[in-house]
């Protein structure tokens, strides 16, 4: 799980600790006038590994475990809003959703992928959620699933997130911004 979903999370995202705020579901248009995220409860994993969280305030967590089979250490990476904007658990501003189902980036550079809907369009590639919580249409060789995403409010959060966590830029393979955790240090 450390490779496949939450490795481009590290890099894009920098954990600084985030106080919890009561959970909460909300449903809001964004201001520029999109389809709205569902902020609930949910959980992407990768067979039965636990990879990324959301929680119903806001807040995403990456399992940042060792091994494959390891208890989830949980950490801090982001705050995501009804609206479509995410920000650093610090609050700096890393991007948000647009009209156009596009995520603009903080430094004004657009990200390699697209909500079309409930449906993430990345390349030549359309991703959906079914029924059963299961990713379709994505590499194979993944087995992806969401747990909680029960509205296309929430299947939006969900692919938001998935996109962030596995987006790179082709051009220079690197996260489209920098949102890393630093590395743990000995004391």
């Amino acid at each position: 799980m450390t490779t496949k979903i939450p490795a481009l999370l590290v890099s894009l995202l920098i954990a600084c600790g985030s106080k919890s705020a009561p959970p909460t579901t909300t449903t809001t248009p964004p201001a520029s006038g999109g389809a709205p995220l569902t902020i609930v409860e949910l959980k992407i994993l990768d067979g039965d590994e636990p990879g990324l969280l959301l929680h119903a305030n806001g807040n995403v967590e990456m399992n940042r475990r060792g091994h494959k089979g390891d208890p989830p250490t949980w950490t801090p990476m982001a705050k995501l809003s009804a609206d479509g904007k995410m920000a650093k658990t610090d609050g700096t501003d890393v991007g948000a959703l647009q009209a156009d189902g596009t995520f603009k980036l903080a430094n004004g550079e657009t990200a390699p992928f697209k909500l079309d809907g409930d449906v993430l369009v990345a390349g030549d590639k359309r991703i959906s959620i079914d029924d059963k919580g299961v990713l379709q249409g994505g590499n194979p060789g993944f087995q992806i699933h969401v747990e909680g995403a029960t509205d296309a409010g929430s299947r939006r959060a969900a692919l938001l997130i998935f996109a962030i966590s596995t987006a790179h830029k082709k051009s220079e393979d690197k996260p489209p911004v920098d949102i890393s955790v630093p590395a743990q240090v000995s004391p």
